[in-house]
């Protein structure tokens, strides 16, 4: 019995669900619906087009499933630097935005999960080169040691951990791209990587590192405020 599929969508609906109501927290409850519509079509849309196959093709020039990378990266910084960011960068303390970032827990299981059914390689799980785990644990640590603090999170400890967790997504996503069968592939252990490219794996891409990154990015917006 497969555990990965179900998981990759119970967690990306958490994830979902965490920051739907974060955004209602920080002052979007009199829009909720607005809020929940942004959550329905940040699950739908990545999924129906997955789903449809359109990604699988990484013969077309370019690669289709590469055009979902700048399409992540366009979303969290529209986001991050919205209304909505901003409400949840004044709203949180910069402990509670770094203790977000704990959640990356549940991608790093996902992928063990896919690893043990055999869909993805060893070099994008904990047992090779992705250390993403350690940004989810320093999380934890930080908002644990600083959530009461008077002073709230040291300067040094949010930069620290801003450089750090943003190397470490950096690295997962480089390894996860040179896995893909593309002219780009570095990695040519098998299997590719390409159940990304297929629902509900889209998710990961789509809701978990598109989360990871915004959240990054608030937090930066809050320290250079």
């Amino acid at each position: 019995m497969s555990l990965s599929a179900p998981f990759a969508l119970v967690s990306s609906l958490m994830v979902i669900g965490w920051v739907c109501r974060a955004i209602e927290r920080a002052g979007g409850a009199g829009r909720r619906p607005a809020v929940w519509l942004f959550g329905a079509l940040w699950l739908t849309i990545p999924s129906a087009v997955a789903a449809a196959g359109f990604l699988t093709d990484f013969g077309a020039t370019p690669p289709r499933m590469l055009l979902v990378l700048p399409a992540v990266l366009g979303a969290a910084a529209l986001f991050a630097f919205s209304g909505w960011g901003r409400a949840g960068r004044d709203h949180f303390s910069m402990a509670a935005l770094i203790g977000f970032q704990s959640f990356r827990v549940l991608p790093e299981t996902l992928l063990m999960l896919a690893y043990g059914e055999g869909l993805v390689p060893i070099q994008m799980t904990l047992e090779g080169r992705n250390l993403d785990i350690i940004s989810a644990l320093l999380a934890a640590g930080i908002y644990l040691c600083w959530r009461r603090a008077p002073g709230g999170v040291p300067r040094w400890a949010a930069l620290g951990f801003s450089v750090v967790g943003l190397g470490l997504l950096a690295n997962i996503v480089g390894i996860a791209v040179l896995s893909m069968p593309t002219p780009f592939r570095a990695f040519w252990n098998e299997p590719a990587n390409t159940f990304v490219a297929t629902f509900p794996y889209i998710l990961l891409p789509t809701v978990h590192v598109a989360a990871a990154l915004g959240g990054h990015l608030i937090v930066l917006r809050k320290l250079w405020r």
